[in-house]
């Protein structure tokens, strides 16, 4: 599959590159666990993809005399992948992952139990073997080995699969990221992983009991403490507990609906909750998402915040409408070549389609957006005064070079890092920034090659060999030269804020360390304070992260572990501001 920075973590997770800090985030869904009461056709395969293998199970459904079924991808943390144009004859089994830009084709054998066929994705294609399955096979596992590093970000779970062949898999069970292609050494008491696909090796020395490892997982110049514990048989991740998950029944009709941007010849997938009873016209809101690829619900870590706000919403009277990223879930169009001029263009063809409803009110249309929406959402207010209202929550202030040097040093430091180390991680940062930024614009070559020089120079400790400079020099390449990143760095959302003319409430937690409130809710004021709107309101709320959980540090490891999805006092004074606004 395709691997993508975290959602709603495009901008604060580019320094990962530069300090070569442990691997990346995936992009995808909750577990797809087949219903025995449905009619479900399963089929089991491993794509050898190199430096990883990765087991799917794949599970069609007729549906309407046609097939629908999802992709059950095991080792991404059992995250699962809708498909695209399902083919399923007597000879043929057909499909793609829109998503993710993959294409399998395969042919089934005389006796339907087999389809040899070819995983195609952007340059790869490769052999892909399905048999028909009752349930994915249990692993023939020699033993498992799991232990837990601290990272700056959050608390790694890493572990080792060794099964009865000899074969040898590494997996990063927080981030679902595994099946990685290892191997295993033993001198005397010390064991070694090594773990060629993400350049790492862990090294400890075995217990008296043989069912425990003491040592260090190194990669690149990062090198943790982590001791690994033999487990009896793999267990499996208990659900988190959300307490603010929505649940029937509901005081609302939920509608799954399709509109165009026929600007960009783009279909989006969406939700749209409309609350029961009465005859008068409803006030309605769109949500707007971050950055990185996003469902309608905006799923992070166990959470779904858009799909609580729009439940908490709607049981207020708020009619409310989310969608899917263009390019991610049941929308079409690329997500990898759009900036946010295009997220902006997509939320105005929202407003459209719910201008048309005939339970809205047009005069009592608003925008809510997070994070990169909460900008979006004050582009879209600058051209449309007859917008009601308009939510920033935890949108910046300030052109996106400022907040991504900002975040940097917030986090090194929540992190615990020593001032040396913080200085050159942000030295780096800014250095890279600037060759991003340098007139003319420099070639592909010329950014990785000077890309190198600047890690090289602001390295702090551990081992750099040319592998790993220019791994890290064309990671950096690969973010800050993409059409979002060159767009992000540049746009000063103060520009639009002086323009918009209704109302705006502003909204930042004291915790968050992506946008800190300190930097961008007084770049917010002044710019209000410019525009032609009267009515706005620019709040810092106490103790609040950048999910607006009420949070310990603001760090990205605190979202999973919080149970809270969005503090009901920040839910109540959206909710308040939008009713005052269409009363």
């Amino acid at each position: 599959m395709k691997y993508r920075t975290n959602p709603l973590r495009r901008t604060v997770l580019l320094w990962i590159c530069i300090s070569q800090a442990i691997l990346g985030m995936t992009n995808g869904t909750q577990v797809f666990g087949q219903d025995s009461a449905r009619d479900v056709e399963s089929w089991y395969g491993i794509l050898d993809a190199g430096s990883r293998h990765f087991r799917f199970l794949i599970e069609l459904e007729p549906k309407d005399g046609n097939w629908t079924g999802k992709l059950n991808s095991l080792d991404e943390g059992g995250q699962t992948f809708q498909l695209d144009g399902v083919i399923r004859d007597e000879s043929v089994f057909e499909f793609k992952i829109r998503v993710s830009a993959a294409h399998f084709t395969g042919m089934l054998d005389d006796g339907k139990t087999v389809v040899e066929g070819r995983w195609k994705q952007r340059s790869a294609d490769l052999p892909l073997k399905l048999e028909k399955v009752d349930q994915a096979p249990a692993e023939p596992l020699r033993a498992t080995w799991r232990g837990k590093v601290s990272a700056l970000l959050q608390k790694l779970e890493l572990q080792f699969r060794e099964l009865e062949d000899g074969s040898v898999y590494f997996d990063s069970v927080t981030q679902k990221v595994g099946g990685f292609v290892s191997t295993k050494s033993i001198d005397s008491d010390t064991v070694t992983f090594a773990v060629p696909g993400v350049q790492g090796t862990f090294e400890g020395k075995l217990d008296d009991t043989g069912e425990k490892m003491v040592g260090k997982w190194k990669q690149g110049a990062v090198s943790l403490d982590l001791v690994l514990e033999r487990l009896e048989q793999p267990t499996a991740d208990a659900a988190p507990n959300r307490p603010q998950m929505p649940k029937a029944p509901f005081p609302y009709t939920v509608t799954e609906i399709k509109f165009e941007n026929k600007q960009d010849g783009v279909m989006l997938a969406g939700s749209l909750t409309v609350p029961k009873g009465g005859t008068d016209k409803l006030p309605a809101v769109i949500l707007v998402s971050g950055s990185g690829p996003q469902d309608r619900d905006e799923t992070l870590m166990g959470h779904k915040p858009f799909w609580v706000l729009a439940d908490y919403f709607s049981r207020h009277g708020i009619a409310v409408l989310r969608y899917d990223d263009r390019g991610v879930g049941e929308s079409t169009g690329s997500f990898e070549t759009a900036t946010s001029f295009e997220f902006a263009s997509d939320a105005k063809a929202a407003l459209e389609f719910l201008s048309q409803h005939p339970r809205i009110d047009t005069k009592k249309l608003g925008v809510c957006g997070h994070s990169e929406g909460g900008y979006i959402a004050a582009m879209i207010a600058a051209e449309r005064p007859d917008l009601a209202f308009i939510i920033m929550m935890a949108g910046p202030g300030v052109p996106g070079e400022f907040v991504l040097t900002s975040q940097m040093r917030l986090i090194l430091e929540a992190g615990g890092l020593e001032k040396e180390q913080v200085e050159n991680q942000c030295n780096s940062q800014r250095a890279l920034i600037d060759l991003a930024l340098k007139k003319p614009k420099l070639s592909e070559d010329e950014f990785i090659a000077q890309a190198k020089d600047v890690i090289a120079k602001f390295q702090s400790g551990g081992e750099t060999t040319e592998e790993t400079l220019d791994a890290g020099a064309r990671v950096a390449a690969s973010q800050l030269r993409s059409p979002w990143f060159e767009t992000f760095l540049v746009h000063d959302p103060a520009k639009d804020l002086q323009r918009v003319s209704c109302p705006v409430l502003a909204l930042i937690g004291s915790k968050d360390l992506q946008v800190d409130p300190k930097l961008n809710l007084p770049a917010i004021e002044q710019a209000l304070r410019k525009s032609p709107s009267k009515d706005f309101v620019v709040l810092e709320l106490p103790n609040l992260n950048h999910l607006f959980q009420n949070c310990e540090t603001g760090l990205m490891q605190e979202y999973a572990e919080i149970e809270e999805t969005i503090d009901a006092g920040a839910l109540a004074r959206m909710k308040d501001w939008i009713l005052k606004q269409t009363r």
